[in-house]
């Protein structure tokens, strides 16, 4: 029964991430938590995406915008390795409540930005903030919609968006998989969880592709907004104890 739920929760929250720029495996780990518990999550969301990860870039893979991927990769892939240490020995709590407070500003950037970009984005700037959010995610399993404000902004969006945050972030988890595995916290019943969790996801690839063409540009952008605030809340939600 656990892997009957862990194939549909893959399911679910990969068809969430493609249709919503990426960030399903933001809602992906406090499901794993509840079901797995809090230091599984992260070790088995990884495994997960990187199974349904290599289904979705062998789908996009002519949508990637390769200027982007050759500043953000490097820097990913250090930012993970950094990270994989990093999550042994930090506390998360209030990393989950900055970041829930950044995502929940999105609101505001939409609203009162302007109705294509509200900065320039130039390709290099990928690179401290992948580094960054690599970091980030080791930690704590899942950051992705923190990205989007960035791809947002570059006017990459859709299949494109989809596609690039793919091609960096899969030979970034396989670093954060290293990384585990090097610094101990990579159990052999987390890679089956993973495992589980990934099939599930990769069965989603063709049904979201298909949904994905036909949203237009515009509509995938508030898809993508609100989903960044839904994880902000989500974010602010479970680290309510250091608020009130």
């Amino acid at each position: 029964m656990l892997s009957i739920w862990l194939f549909i929760a893959g399911f679910i929250t990969w068809t969430i991430s493609t249709l919503s720029g990426g960030g399903g495996a933001m809602t992906l780990v406090p499901i794993l938590s509840f079901l797995l518990g809090t230091q599984a999550a992260a070790p088995v969301v990884t495994v997960g995406m990187v199974v349904g990860s290599l289904g979705r870039l062998a789908i996009f893979r002519k949508s990637i915008e390769w200027r982007i991927v050759v500043w953000a990769l490097p820097a990913a892939i250090a930012g993970a390795a950094l990270g994989g240490f990093l999550f042994s020995i930090l506390p998360v709590d209030w990393l989950q409540l900055a970041l829930g407070l950044f995502l929940l500003s999105t609101v505001a950037q939409e609203y009162f930005g302007r109705s294509k970009a509200h900065f320039d984005v130039p390709p290099w700037i990928f690179a401290p903030v992948y580094f960054l959010v690599a970091g980030l995610s080791a930690v704590m399993g899942a950051v992705g919609p923190v990205m989007n404000v960035l791809f947002l902004n570059a006017g990459i969006l859709k299949e494109r968006m989809v596609a690039t945050k793919t091609a960096i972030s899969l030979p970034m988890q396989f670093t954060k998989l290293i990384s585990y595995f090097a610094f101990g916290v990579l159990a052999p019943e987390y890679i089956a969880a993973g495992i589980v969790v990934g099939l599930g996801a990769s069965l989603s690839n063709q049904l979201s592709k298909r949904i994905l063409a036909g949203l237009s540009d515009q509509r995938f952008r508030y898809i993508t907004v609100a989903f960044m605030v839904l994880a902000g809340v989500a974010m602010l939600w479970r680290q309510r104890a250091l608020l009130f």
